[in-house]
């Protein structure tokens, strides 16, 4: 039956239509979600609360005005609203990018990586040209432990951005985690001749050179790194910062500025503190720029108080304990190391997961000359942290210290797995093997590291005087 022109379909169409229309029509739009507790909070971003979800009751079909919402609202800690606003911005704009990628940055806070992960594949279906969204992505799984897709996506950034800082030292961490620290630091060494003033890529230098075994080149790169912020900035996510207003945009910048200038990061923070003297973040981020400003009793004064404030904050105890290490270093006061170890116990207490929290235990227990505690700290670091050679090769250099060559073997053979092109570490395993009695394994190892650095004299002499040895024998 053809029901072309048929009356009864004539007679029912209209009317299914009009039955849609009025459920559009009366459908009630979302409620704007509230932003939680407002005691205490700026005026200023009161009053940008109030505006922005007031636009969005009057135009509550526009995926733009839940977007704005949700972003005001990022930029000043509320996640959770956030995410509910982005999710509405999308129920409306499906394939929004800009909505997607900032719901990732927010999942990403809350520490919900798989689902910030989901997000930003999907971004990169929508936007393929957005390089920022590759190297986020390729950082969190990198942290996941996905390292060869972690490369892939950051590969995938550098090339649609050759010139994107974040995208090249997201590639040194790769190469860092791999680990292949001489890759890392052909990269870093590279990027440094353009920019020499970047502190966080000197930063992870330090941390190849380490590596690599090269301590006076990883202690002065650490150094002129220390205090610096990872860059990882891009114009969408500054879109986001740029909502904040009062006293956290301020807080901010501040922060942004203590790697670079540390003097003006210092003065900013005391003006800040002005206003909220017990704002435990300011305190702490003050008492790191007092001490690398090498004005340690501030910076004691100061984290005493972050810690009187807020007693389970494990990065309160655990700055206080590094500026407690400095004075102990300047004083020679026993009483002085004691309490640094105190606040590093705490932090690890607090955080007992934190690789850095026993890093920082050993180095106090080093200065104590408590080296067989000093070295089961460190590769109590390594449980954590088992892809760093960075811990075994520090408890190594301590066995070496007590002249226990054998127990130093274990550890350095551990290293050279991790770092296999470390010259240094070769060495050094060479020379334990030979002072273990392990002549004809120390030859082997030290003929290995002269593949890697033919002119190496220390390596030259070494093998000279081990062949030596062994002929008399």
């Amino acid at each position: 039956m053809c029901l072309h022109g048929s009356p009864e379909l004539r007679s029912i169409l209209p009317a299914a239509l009009i039955v849609v229309w009025i459920a559009c029509a009366t459908e009630q739009p979302p409620e704007p979600p509230e932003p939680g507790d407002l005691d205490g909070t700026d005026p200023a971003i009161v009053e940008l609360f109030e505006s922005t979800v007031a636009e969005v009751r009057q135009s509550p079909r526009s995926s733009g005005g839940w977007q704005k919402l949700g972003m005001v609202y990022q930029a000043h800690g509320r996640l959770e609203p956030a995410l509910e606003c982005y999710r509405q911005s999308l129920a409306l704009e499906p394939n929004d990018a800009r909505s997607r990628y900032f719901l990732a940055l927010a999942e990403e806070r809350l520490g919900r990586i798989d689902a910030a992960v989901t997000e930003l594949e999907r971004v990169t279906e929508l936007e393929a040209s957005y390089a920022p969204a590759y190297w986020r992505l390729g950082l969190l799984r990198l942290d996941s432990g996905d390292i060869d897709a972690a490369s892939r996506s950051i590969e995938r950034a550098r090339e649609l951005a050759p010139d994107d800082r974040a995208a090249t030292l997201a590639l040194a961490r790769v190469e860092l985690q791999t680990p292949r620290p001489a890759a890392a630091a052909e990269l870093l060494e590279e990027h440094l001749a353009a920019l020499p003033e970047d502190g966080y890529a000197r930063f992870l230098l330090g941390r190849a050179y380490r590596q690599l075994g090269r301590s006076d080149d990883a202690k002065r790169e650490l150094t002129r790194g220390r205090g610096s912020q990872p860059p990882w900035r891009d114009p969408w996510a500054d879109e986001v910062d740029a909502e904040r207003t009062g006293f956290r945009a301020e807080l901010d910048a501040a922060i942004a500025r203590l790697g670079p200038e540390p003097e003006q990061a210092v003065s900013e923070f005391e003006r800040l503190r002005a206003q909220e003297p017990d704002n435990v973040g300011l305190l702490i981020n003050l008492g790191i720029g007092y001490r690398v400003t090498e004005r340690l009793d501030d910076s004691a004064e100061t984290l005493r108080e972050a810690v009187r404030l807020q007693p389970a904050r494990p990065l309160a105890h655990l700055q206080l304990a590094v500026t407690y290490s400095a004075l102990a270093r300047q004083s020679k006061q026993a009483a002085i190391l004691e309490r640094a170890l105190s606040h590093v116990r705490q932090a690890i207490k607090l955080r007992p997961t934190s690789p850095r929290g026993y890093a920082v235990q050993a180095d106090l227990l080093t200065l104590g000359s408590r080296l067989d505690a000093a070295v089961a700290s460190f590769l109590r670091a390594a449980d954590f942290e088992p892809d760093n050679p960075e811990w075994p090769y520090h408890a190594a250099s301590l066995r070496i210290r007590q002249s226990r060559w054998q127990d130093a073997v274990p550890l350095l053979e551990r290293c050279v797995l991790m770092a296999q092109d470390s010259v240094q570490m070769l060495f050094m395993l060479g020379a334990s093997q030979a002072n273990s009695g392990q002549l004809a394994t120390a030859e082997a190892t030290l003929e290995r590291a002269l593949t890697l650095a033919p002119e190496d004299a220390n390596v030259l002499e070494a093998l000279e005087q081990l062949r030596r040895a062994k002929g008399k024998g």
